[in-house]
């Protein structure tokens, strides 16, 4: 799962739990100033984001998603945030930080940063210098939209 700052990887998933570990990884550093966009926070919505990027299908007619998020989240239903937080916890009950690496980074660890890192093959170069948390997120069993 990627957007243009970060990416997600999914390290573990324990269906019977409904319950599912991810690495975020920061992909993009602005080296003048040594910053990057925040890491994500155990907010649900952040993560309702994510999963919905991954999830939501190709579009089909007008502003649907054909996969299974996308269908039962729209495109505008989405990016109405104050709709989309009040609703996020109908998709996933809890967020819950468990790791975080090389956050916050050096002035040693700058020093061997580029501004943006590209996925090959699944990984990064120098993957292991990214600043990342590890979340763990649980998920209910009903789940709806609503107004």
């Amino acid at each position: 799962m990627t957007n243009v700052d970060r990416h997600l990887r999914r390290t573990g998933v324990a269906p019977d739990e409904l319950r599912a570990r991810l690495q975020v990884f920061v992909v993009y550093y602005d080296l003048g100033s040594r910053t990057h966009i925040p890491l994500p926070d155990e907010e649900p919505n952040t993560f309702l984001h994510f999963l919905w990027e991954a999830a939501s299908g190709y579009l089909g007619d007008g502003d649907d998603r054909t996969g299974p998020l996308g269908r039962a989240v729209s495109t505008s239903q989405l990016l109405d945030y104050e709709r989309a937080d009040t609703n996020a916890r109908r998709f996933i009950s809890r967020v819950e930080r468990v790791e975080l690496r090389n956050y916050p980074l050096t002035d040693e660890q700058w020093e061997g940063m580029h501004d943006f890192y590209y996925e090959r093959g699944g990984a990064w170069k120098d993957e292991d210098l990214l600043s990342r948390p590890s979340t763990r997120s649980g998920s209910p069993t009903a789940s709806g939209w609503s107004r």
